[in-house]
Parts: structure tokens; sequence; C-alpha cells
């Protein structure tokens, strides 16, 4: 009689576990199965180096980090003009931007559009500087952010005119600006936060959409064998523009580094990214200040780094207001890591990487 009832007691315990299994399996597929058919969301299965499901239900269009609702996939946007001259350095607020399009201007200096998001707080942003067309190209691509320069080139300043871009030139909406006494002209234009989100209200009704097609996203594993950890890429003659971004394994991310130091902003926060992006161009000079003209639309070679992976490709641009993508050797487009996206737009063959 004791041994039969052991038995018994032995029984009803399997029993009972297999219940407790069976009813977290329906449980698990009553939480995730909607997800999946809902075209929202972004199911990830465990790979190696993973050991839960990672589950983002709706993604920022801008830059892929997860939010909360479908409301906030489409904020806002507010793309600044900010320069790169060594006598502006250290900038404000570089470091803040969510993605920085980074191109050549006159002598293949750099200059900066740094591309925001509304509910943002940055405290300072500069120095604020003038229009290129090419930027305007980008620009585009995002609906119709709100646009803030100083003046512009001949070519720029014409198709501000002629489009609709969303423009806040200082030189005749300086109220959204200040000049720093501390620094000297013309690199003393500034802006903040503050002042876009008052502009935001003024003409809350240039908006005509905020919706666009942004980038595949994902939230990419790091690389765990050979990998890309130093990137050079040299812009004008010398060593004073050369941009160097190193990959930390501790925080997966690229740090940047300009003329041989940590690129840092007037905070000393140094300027990082989660994915850099080498985008080759051509460009001819159209005037005899030096002024570039860039073909943004076509296709042509492209380099994808993320989380210590390169990735060869190129990239395509199909019509003005169409996206920049950028597609591997198989053709296929390349999921982007989630996070700041930093666009380096170069027009020589000079960038090193190991």
């Amino acid at each position: 009689m004791k041994k039969y009832t052991c038995s018994k007691d032995i029984a009803g315990m399997y029993i009972a576990a297999i219940l407790a299994v069976c009813t977290g399996i329906v449980l698990l597929v009553y939480t995730f199965l909607p997800y999946v058919f809902s075209g929202t969301a972004i199911i990830s299965l465990p790979t190696e180096g993973q050991s839960d499901i990672e589950l983002c239900a709706f993604r920022r269009a801008l830059d892929g980090v997860c939010v909360t609702d479908a409301s906030a996939q489409n904020p806002r946007l507010i793309g600044v003009m900010v320069e790169n001259h060594f006598d502006s350095w250290p900038q404000s607020g570089v470091a803040a931007a969510r993605v920085v399009f980074e191109a050549p201007v006159e002598g293949n200096i750099t200059r900066f559009l740094l591309l925001y998001t509304e509910d943002q707080d940055v405290e300072k942003v500069g120095p604020v500087r003038s229009a290129r067309s090419y930027y305007l190209d980008w620009l585009v691509e995002y609906g119709t952010p709100l646009y803030m320069h100083v003046g512009g080139s001949p070519e720029a300043l014409e198709r501000i005119q002629n489009e609709s871009i969303n423009n806040l030139n200082e030189f005749n909406r300086g109220a959204y600006y200040w000049r720093d006494t501390s620094r000297f002209a013309p690199h003393n234009t500034y802006t903040s936060s503050e002042r876009w989100q008052d502009a935001l209200d003024t003409y809350a009704d240039a908006y005509s959409t905020t919706s666009f097609h942004g980038w595949m996203f994902d939230d990419v594993i790091a690389c765990q064998t050979i990998c890309i950890t130093t990137i050079t890429i040299p812009y004008a003659a010398g060593n004073t523009y050369t941009a160097q971004w190193t990959y930390t394994t501790t925080t997966e991310q690229y740090l940047r580094e300009q003329a041989g130091s940590p690129d840092t902003d007037s905070d000393g926060i140094q300027i990082m990214a989660d994915t850099v992006i080498v985008q080759y161009v051509d460009t001819s000079v159209i005037d005899s200040i030096g002024r570039l003209d860039i073909d943004t639309i076509g296709t042509g070679r492209s380099i994808v780094f993320q989380k210590g992976h390169n990735i060869e490709g190129t990239w395509k641009k199909e019509s003005l207001t169409s996206r920049t993508k950028y597609f591997d050797t198989a053709g296929q487009e390349v999921v982007l890591n989630a996070g700041v996206i930093w666009v380096q737009i170069i027009n020589k063959d000079t960038v090193t990487y190991n």
C-alpha cells in the first residue's frame, strides 16, 4: 500500500508539471501572436549571444529606437546646419543629434546637417552656418523638417524659395538664434531646442508631412571574431579634418576623433555613433569661391560600419525626394543598427579601416 501511494503521488506530480508547461506555452502564444501579425512589431528570436526574445513593437522612423506607441514613430524633426571649421571648435549640440550628414564644402572642409526630434532638450547648438544645395537633397528625405541655417549659397537659397522647404533662415527670422559674444563672427551664431520649439509652435502649419520611409532597423548582434575597430576618413589636406572612429566593445559604439584628438562638444561630451556609413560621391567645383556640387542622386560605393562589422556595398537614391538606401554586395538592403547614425559623405577614395 505504501509503495502504491508513492507511485500515485509521482504520477500526479508529472501531470501537474505537464499542465504547467502547456499553460506557459499558451500564455506565450497569446501574448506575442497579435504582434506577429500586426505589421508593426519586430520579433527577434534568440540567436548566438542572445538568451531572451526581444520585442520592439514600434520603432522611430528617424533612427530606429524603440518607442512606446505608433504616435511616437514620426515626431516633427529639426535640421540644423553646423560648421566644422577649426575656428568653430568645440561645437555645441553635435553629440545630441540623432542623425548626422557630414559632407565637404569649400576647400573640402566639412559641414554637418544635424537632425533632432522635436522633444529633445538641447541647450545650445552651433555655430550655425549657411546652407548648401546638396544638404537639401538629404533634408527632403525626411518630409518637411524645420530647417535652420544662416543664409546660404545662391543655389540653396533659390531652392529654398521655390521648393517646399520649411525654412528658418537667421537672416529674416533672427529671433530664433543668438550671437555668442565670446566667439567671433561668423562662428558665433547659435540656437537651442527652446528656440526651435517656439518656432514649431509658430509655424506648425508648415509641416505638410512628418511621415517618411525610414531605413530598415534592428538591434544588430555585435561582431565576435574578426572585427573592424578603427575607421579613418580624411577630408581636406593635412590631418586637421581627418575623422577617425574607434569601436569600443564596452558600449558597442564608435567614438569620434578629429585632428588626432577626441572630438568633444563644448560640454566635454565625446561624439559617438551606433552606426557609421561611408558614402562615396562625385563632386565638382561650381564657382570661384570653391563651392561644390555633389551627385546625390544615382548610385555609388558605400560601407556600413556597425558593432564591429563592415558591410561593403552600394548606395542608391532614385529621385530628389526618395530615400538614400544602402545595399550589400548581394543587392539586399542593409538593416541598420538602431541608434545614432553618422553618414560620412566623401569624394575621394582615401578611407581606411582595420
